[in-house]
């Protein structure tokens, strides 16, 4: 299953639960477009949403930041590896309407890999 992993400031008051749904709706059809090849091809249905507000305390590099967790088949790696296709995929979110502004330059996103047995790789 592959996961998009979406951490946020809980300051962010303007981030509702509605909100958050509804970015998570748009997010995982973008992750599910990026990391699909001819060979392995997810819909918007096989990427979990998972929210995690930061933890109060906690010393915030990002205001948000998405990690997606996928398996390691071959072409995904190639493919969710490439910097020109996260980059547009970093855009494609951005452009998303109620997605909270970062700054010029922020990460935002982070893939972890895994293997077919559960390791990060």
């Amino acid at each position: 299953m592959t996961k998009a992993v979406f951490y946020y400031d809980p300051r962010l008051s303007a981030l509702t639960p509605e909100l958050l749904n509804g970015i998570g709706f748009q997010v995982r059809r973008l992750v599910a477009n990026a990391a699909s090849t001819d060979q392995n091809r997810i819909s918007d249905t096989d990427v979990d949403w998972v929210v995690f507000p930061y933890g109060l305390g906690s010393i915030i590099q990002v205001s948000v930041k998405i990690e997606i967790e996928t398996t390691d088949h071959h072409d995904r790696v190639a493919k969710l590896m490439d910097s020109q296709r996260l980059a547009k995929l970093k855009k494609d979110i951005l452009e998303i309407h109620e997605f909270p502004q970062i700054k010029a330059g922020q990460e935002l996103i982070w893939v972890k890999l895994f293997s077919q047995h559960g390791q990060c790789v």
